[in-house]
């Protein structure tokens, strides 16, 4: 089932012929800092918050008005209820799991997807007794395993390195009538090109590191979702310590407002250039999602706005 959060409002929006904001839009804008009206939401560069001012802004590791903005900021790009920010990818995507899971639960993983992810879960997880289920690259295998019953499966929407595309829609699907829920790594695809929880996912997670922030300067992790999921997992955070830190969050704030026109731009780019590539005859073999060749092309072209920047 997805979770919706309601479209971002303008303003002065609710009045008579104000529109919400159109999706370009929705990149753009930032948080307006109440204080003084700054346009663009300042660094909040301070570990810790005068007393008595509030039980939430005591010490930055838990609450930061700057990363918290982003966090909004994630959570509104993918129309979830809420979101949170962490200090990379590999911090968002292991607070996750280890928020979900304990000792004989069941983890599907697929074989293809970022090397770390995949070490974290059939080492690490393993060894704390969850049960950990390696799948092959495929949407088939996927819904496969999940009918045999899981607790969570976590996958990558487009899988790295080989660029699988998973169908969401169905693995959702399967995973609703067995009660597995669904965590996907959309990091190649952004929120441009796919947004996984309107196909029915739990979770979607993001190292902001790459095509989000897209500076090549931050390492950044996000997540969205429902309100009690990423409640679930941003308590662990403020537990376990992979917290954002503020100037990051600035810069990760700073990318996203181009990350429309340049994911546009990426996708036009990778698709040309990996046409002529497959054109070349000293290229023996060209994968691409955007490519008839591709054993998923049909799947990309249902579930993706665009193919992406990665060949």
């Amino acid at each position: 089932m997805s979770h919706s959060r309601p479209r971002y409002l303008s303003p002065c929006a609710g009045q008579q012929g104000v529109p919400t904001l159109n999706e370009s839009t929705r990149y753009v804008k930032g948080r307006i800092e109440k204080l003084n009206g700054s346009l663009v939401f300042p660094i909040y560069q301070t570990s810790a918050y005068q007393m008595p001012l509030g039980e939430k802004y005591r010490y930055s590791r838990e609450f930061n008005p700057t990363v918290e903005a982003l966090s909004d900021k994630i959570a509104e790009l993918e129309d979830a209820e809420s979101g949170a920010s962490f200090s990379s990818g590999m911090g968002a995507i292991t607070t996750s799991l280890l928020a979900n899971l304990k000792p004989g639960s069941r983890l599907l993983v697929q074989r293809d997807m970022f090397a770390r992810t995949y070490k974290f879960a059939t080492e690490f997880l393993s060894s704390w007794k969850v049960s950990v289920s390696p799948v092959d690259p495929g949407t088939d295998n996927m819904v496969s395993e999940i009918e045999k019953g899981a607790d969570i499966a976590v996958f990558e929407s487009v899988t790295n390195p080989i660029l699988r595309v998973n169908d969401i829609r169905r693995i959702s699907k399967a995973a609703g009538a067995s009660g597995c829920r669904i965590f996907v790594d959309s990091t190649l695809v952004t929120p441009v090109n796919q947004k996984p929880l309107s196909l029915g996912a739990n979770l979607v997670i993001h190292s902001a590191s790459k095509f989000i922030a897209g500076h090549n300067d931050v390492i950044a992790g996000l997540v969205a979702g429902s309100r009690k999921e990423v409640q679930r997992i941003d308590d662990l955070r403020r537990t376990l310590g992979p917290s954002m830190d503020p100037n990051t969050a600035f810069l990760v704030m700073r990318g996203i407002r181009t990350l429309k026109v340049r994911m546009e731009v990426i996708n036009k780019s990778a698709l040309r250039i990996a046409e002529v590539l497959s054109e070349n005859h000293l290229v023996d073999d060209v994968i691409y999602p955007g490519l008839e060749s591709h054993p998923d092309h049909s799947i990309a072209k249902e579930m993706l706005a665009g193919f992406g920047g990665v060949i």
